[in-house]
């Protein structure tokens, strides 16, 4: 997963506000890590699917989840006619 922008500064701060709420909410998902070079910072997560196994989360609904939470995603689209 990556997190890209025109400010490396505030692109670190996104991923490590996005680390947070990671390891705050879903523990169990395992650590969260970051790379960072001034020059690519990256955002790397590292999902322990035999834990998301265990408890019947599958990795797929983990992935769409981390990809709507840096992306955004849209749900649904209604065009006013």
């Amino acid at each position: 997963m990556a997190l890209t922008g025109d400010n490396y500064l505030d692109i670190y701060q996104a991923a490590l506000d996005f680390t947070k709420q990671i390891e705050d909410r879903l523990p169990e998902l395992g650590r969260v890590e970051i790379y960072y070079e001034s020059t690519q910072p990256q955002l790397r997560v590292s999902i322990d699917r035999r834990r998301a196994e265990e408890l019947g989360v599958a990795f797929d609904d983990v992935s769409r989840t981390l990809r709507a939470a840096i992306n955004g995603d849209d749900i649904v689209y209604i065009r006013a006619c």
